[in-house]
């Protein structure tokens, strides 16, 4: 940066102290770009001339503690992390339902199930003594109640997962023969079941998760890091919720209780989620389905879908899931604290979702459909972790060096076109000197003190 010419504007010059001008102004103009800003056929080496006031000093010390602080402590280290190698995250996930239990495994033989009877249950069909169907407002059909391996989870878990909501299952049997003829309709349809799942909302979600960044070094399973929830839909501007471990159904976390309350602090989390809305466990964390729809607005039961007034609990509905990782938050000073993650959801723009299965009857002109809408889930993993660099460190404080070396030059521009043409003049005067090199004369240079107004100084 102060290598950058020092030009004196022509109009700040005095008369007494501007050489004569030349008769052409396109001259003037070309021999002002040649030698005052080019240096076409001059070289120049720095000189030290100190000014001395107290104006001009405090203003070099406010504009270099502007640099160091907003610059350095403020943009580098404290929000953008630029001493930090960072690099994005891979991993991989799987997702599984699980209806209400008693804080057992139903592959146990004494697990027993924890549903809601269906009184609790107002989008239930319900009878009365007498046999008759008990009246409401709300959207009604027959319900059912299934477990996890009757809602259909697939046998290789990923990404995705579905909730059923509604059931509708179709006996249909074959009345023509395609294979000789076309058919204006192969099969029919001869028993229909239409019903409502009883209870999901009292379902869990098991979310398990790992993640790798070789560039960094970095490897860990979910029960090894800190989890956190947005307990609130887009833009997810909610304090983040602590997801604490279940201490009756897995061992003791591996976590540090100091270090766990420190990543709480760095990330300004807030209170810990209610156990029975959510914990963690060392094979995932764990959500009820009731408690994720409440935070994010959806009402089954009253929010309909535009084209056939139904409710989503009849049509489905699709959330979108994002796991985010970081070991580094904007905005806090240096730390090495291990990464975390956080869960982030909302609600995709489908207008149902659903799922058919069709089974044919072996030996028999029968098939089965089973037609499933509910709540579909697709889940997703990002984020970036940092580690130290010193080169990163090197350039960062090289980027400060460039500011502080501009704040210089500035400074010394001003002064050099001071409105006061005796101080600008005297300045000059004592920042330049001209030497004439003649490679050929050993006698040594001939000195002149003439001013050019082409400088480089160096304080």
């Amino acid at each position: 940066m102060e290598s950058l010419p020092l030009v004196r504007c022509p109009c700040n010059k005095r008369a007494s102290a501007s050489p004569k001008p030349s008769a052409s102004t396109d001259s003037s103009l070309k021999a002002l770009f040649l030698e005052e800003i080019l240096g076409f056929n001059t070289y120049e080496m720095p000189r030290t001339v100190k000014v001395k006031s107290t104006k001009v000093g405090i203003l070099k010390v406010v504009l270099m503690s502007l640099v160091f602080i907003g610059y350095f402590l403020g943009y580098g280290l404290f929000w953008n992390k630029s001493y930090l190698e960072i690099s994005a995250i891979t991993g991989i996930m799987r997702m599984n339902m699980q209806h209400p239990t008693a804080h057992c495994n139903p592959l146990h033989e004494d697990c027993l199930d924890r549903f809601k009877p269906l009184d609790e249950l107002p989008y239930c069909q319900r009878h009365s003594s007498d046999g008759t169907v008990v009246q409401s407002q709300m959207t009604q059909q027959p319900c059912e109640y299934l477990d996890e391996y009757d809602v259909g989870n697939v046998a290789f878990q990923g990404s995705v997962t579905m909730m059923p909501t509604r059931l509708k299952r179709v006996k249909q049997e074959k009345i023509c023969d395609s294979a000789r003829t076309p058919c204006p309709r192969q099969y029919k349809a001869v028993a229909v079941e239409d019903v409502f799942v009883a209870d999901m909302e009292s379902f869990t979600v098991l979310i398990d998760h790992s993640v790798t960044d070789e560039e960094v070094g970095v490897s860990h399973s979910a029960w090894e890091l800190d989890g956190f929830l947005r307990p609130c839909p887009p833009p997810h501007d909610c304090p983040l919720m602590p997801i604490q471990s279940d201490s009756q159904r897995s061992p003791r976390s591996p976590l540090d209780p100091k270090v766990s309350q420190q990543v709480n602090k760095l990330w300004n989390a807030g209170e810990p989620a209610n156990m029975t809305d959510a914990f963690a466990l060392p094979n995932g964390d764990v959500f009820r389905m009731g408690f994720l729809l409440d935070f994010l607005g959806v009402e089954m039961d009253s929010d309909k879908i535009l084209y056939d007034n139904r409710t989503l609990r009849q049509e489905g509905v699709s959330l979108m899931m994002t796991i985010v990782y970081s070991n580094f938050a904007p905005g806090s000073m240096p730390n090495s604290l291990p990464p975390m993650y956080e869960y982030q959801f909302s609600v995709a723009p489908y207008v149902s979702y659903k799922r058919t299965q069709t089974f044919h009857v072996p030996g028999e002109p029968t098939r089965l459909m089973n037609d499933q809408h509910g709540v579909f889930i697709n889940g997703r993993q990002k984020g970036h972790l940092g580690v130290f660099n010193f080169r990163n460190c090197f350039l960062m404080l090289l980027e400060a060096g460039l500011l502080f070396s501009a704040v210089r030059w500035i400074i010394s521009l001003v002064l050099l076109n001071w409105p006061n043409g005796n101080i600008s003049d005297n300045l000059e005067t004592k920042m330049t000197e001209t030497l004439e090199f003649n490679s050929n004369d050993t006698t040594g240079p001939e000195r002149s003190p003439e001013g050019r107004g082409l400088l480089n100084p160096v304080e």
